[in-house]
């Protein structure tokens, strides 16, 4: 079993391979990886020549590449707790999706992140901030969009205490249920359920970076 997963990581890393003939800003090199790439990888143990996007510190001195190329974007070599350990930070994408910064490599924003600028510091405040590589986001949830109108305008209207709104549904879905609280001309609304977070159907990878040409 290890042996096939190791055969099947072999050979996804061999297709990663043939997708790049980049090294960084210089010359063409067929077959190379670039250091800094970042991939997904379903083994338990990343192979050599990579490491896992888990944040931690590392000197320059032991990896001139990969400080070369991302510098210290990800933090400025420091622990959870903003100590200082070494001179950067490897990303930490455990547990997080990963989103396209929102610009060209010239800088002119895309204008598909409303909050892009608003993006903070990764690791304990160092690294980098606002709409560019290595920015953090935390979760958010926008207000729903057109198929809560119809509720909204139901709810406006004077309804007795313990009456139950019901919401028309979009097409293949069902209707939502809000029980009213109070007078007839005080309400609260009770909401029950919900999850710790809002999240698409997802299955878990080890996110793994370029470190070694």
């Amino acid at each position: 079993m290890e042996g096939t997963r190791a055969m099947l990581g072999g050979a996804a890393l061999a297709a990663l391979a043939l997708c790049f003939t980049t090294h960084g800003h210089g010359a063409a090199v067929p077959g190379a990886v670039p250091v800094g790439t970042v991939a997904a990888f379903t083994g338990e143990h990343v192979p050599a020549g990579w490491l896992p996007c888990d944040g931690q510190a590392l000197r320059r001195g032991d990896w001139p590449e990969l400080f070369r190329a991302i510098g210290t974007s990800h933090g400025t070599g420091v622990s959870m707790l903003g100590v200082r350990e070494a001179d950067f930070n490897l990303p930490d994408y455990r547990g997080r999706f990963l989103r396209g910064v929102d610009a060209g490599e010239d800088g002119t924003p895309a204008g598909v992140d409303p909050a892009a600028e608003s993006r903070s510091a990764a690791r304990a405040g160092t690294g980098n901030a606002g709409n560019r590589i290595g920015s953090y986001q935390p979760d958010a949830t926008a207000l729903p969009r057109d198929p809560l109108q119809p509720f909204r305008t139901v709810v406006a209207l004077p309804v007795a205490a313990g009456t139950a709104l019901r919401r028309p549904a979009p097409p293949g879905a069902a209707s939502d249920t809000v029980a009213v609280l109070g007078s007839a001309t005080t309400h609260r609304y009770l909401l029950t359920g919900g999850d710790a977070e809002t999240r698409p159907r997802n299955v878990s990878v080890r996110w793994m970076i370029r470190a070694k040409p």
